[in-house]
């Protein structure tokens, strides 16, 4: 498989860094933590950013991860292990916003949210190159 078609199938992180903070801004960029609300953002959050990976009809499998917490000055740390086609799958993780610590303990936003987006090809390297030795031997 060539670059430019690695390239055609392949989901930039400009373009989902952009996609995320657009969506959280929209969804939480007035509102001051509460609590009870939090599964409804992670909810609609999550909804839109689904809806606009798929309007590119790419060739992914895409699984979303939504934390939202109340920024109060603690650390979290978070983790993730994937074992799949570097070369075809992906993660990105974003944070918000994304201030520095110290802008943050300024800022009056009481939320913090991270959202990672794992892009999993639905054709592995393997269907890949059976796929273009099909292509070409049925031509």
């Amino acid at each position: 498989m060539s670059g430019e078609e690695l390239e055609e199938i392949s989901f930039p992180n400009e373009e989902l860094e952009k996609i995320i903070h657009e969506t959280i801004e929209a969804e939480l960029g007035t509102k001051n933590y509460e609590e009870k609300e939090v599964g409804h953002w992670i909810n609609r959050i999550n909804e839109v950013i689904m809806e606009k990976l798929v309007v590119h009809q790419k060739p992914f499998k895409y699984l979303l991860n939504t934390l939202i917490m109340q920024r109060k000055g603690a650390n979290v740390v978070v983790s993730q292990s994937n074992i799949w086609d570097t070369g075809l799958d992906s993660c990105f993780t974003a944070i918000w916003p994304k201030e520095t610590p110290n802008k943050a303990e300024k800022s009056k936003n009481t939320i913090q949210c991270m959202v990672s987006v794992y892009t999993m090809t639905v054709l592995n390297s393997n269907s890949l190159i059976k796929s273009e030795l099909f292509d070409r031997v049925s031509a």
